[in-house]
């Protein structure tokens, strides 16, 4: 697994990594509908924002519609992969984890199609 797909791993899971925060702050983010809440990015930031983020940084909130049911297929996915893979490295050590969880993630989206 490359070190941008690590990255986006992570930023997809977690928060959004802000690069340029001045950007960020002073930029609408664009925002798509999903199951009730807001999926929402912005020009500094790499991933999607967090609701503590869009709190910060969405000023305005652009809503484009709602996620395709394509992607909302694929996100579905990938969060059951994610579940999948967190349950298989649970009783490893703490600091231990991030590594093997990682590439179980790999491996099971290149199993379904998702992954390089």
């Amino acid at each position: 697994m490359g070190k941008f797909n690590i990255c986006l791993c992570i930023c997809i899971l977690v928060m959004a990594y802000i690069y340029d925060e001045y950007v960020a702050k002073n930029s609408p983010c664009t925002c798509y509908a999903y199951d009730g809440e807001f999926i929402c990015w912005s020009p500094g930031c790499i991933g999607t924002l967090s609701d503590r983020q869009e709190r910060l940084y969405c000023n305005p909130r652009v809503v484009r519609g709602e996620v395709p049911q394509t992607v909302k297929r694929r996100w579905r996915k990938f969060s059951s992969i994610a579940e999948y893979c967190s349950a298989l490295v649970e009783d490893y050590p703490e600091g231990e984890k991030l590594v093997p969880y990682l590439r179980c993630v790999s491996e099971e989206l290149k199993k379904h199609g998702m992954g390089e």
